[in-house]
């Protein structure tokens, strides 16, 4: 079994996982899972081609570049993650300084940037990545709230004041 005609292919395939990786703290995290796990998919049809062949030298380093693509797709998740439940914290945050202004006005907000500073320092953003610069959607009916944030294509969760809790909207 011979791998070294594979070594480059194997040094780009991690090089590329460890880059998307590094990508997924800066830039939109679901964005690239859903390139990891395109990549995983890749892999997995090289396997079966390598199999049909019977190339052994191929099987190992396909192998060996799922292994890759399958960890940096689990760091892209975790990352996914981390950045939910810190949106889900600041969303927290946001929902108390929403029920401590209703508790000394009697009535919500017409809009977050009522609650600064007093309430809460500042209007967090929803914590996608850091150069994301999406908001929280706030929006007040009758005398009820909402407050939506929506990470990635499809995920998102609201608060809904009357229920007094979230829930995941697909």
């Amino acid at each position: 079994m011979n791998l070294a005609l594979y070594k480059r292919s194997l040094w780009i395939n991690a090089a590329l996982a460890v880059v998307l990786l590094a990508c997924a703290w800066y830039y939109d995290a679901m964005l690239i899972a859903m390139l990891c796990v395109a990549a995983v998919l890749w892999q997995v049809l090289r396997l079966f081609y390598y199999l049909l062949r019977w190339n052994r030298a191929g099987l190992a380093a396909g192998g060996i570049r799922l292994l890759i693509w399958v960890s940096a797709t689990t760091g892209v998740m975790m990352t996914l993650d981390h950045y939910s439940s810190l949106t889900q914290a600041r969303g927290e945050a946001l929902v108390q300084a929403l029920q401590a202004y209703r508790a000394r006005e009697g009535r919500y907000p017409q809009s977050l940037e009522a609650l600064a500073p007093r309430d809460i320092t500042q209007i967090p953003e929803v914590a996608l990545a850091p150069s994301s610069g999406r908001k929280f959607h706030y929006r007040l009916v009758e005398n009820q709230f909402r407050l939506m944030y929506v990470i990635g294509f499809r995920m998102a969760s609201e608060y809904d004041s009357e229920k007094a809790k979230w829930e995941s909207l697909d």
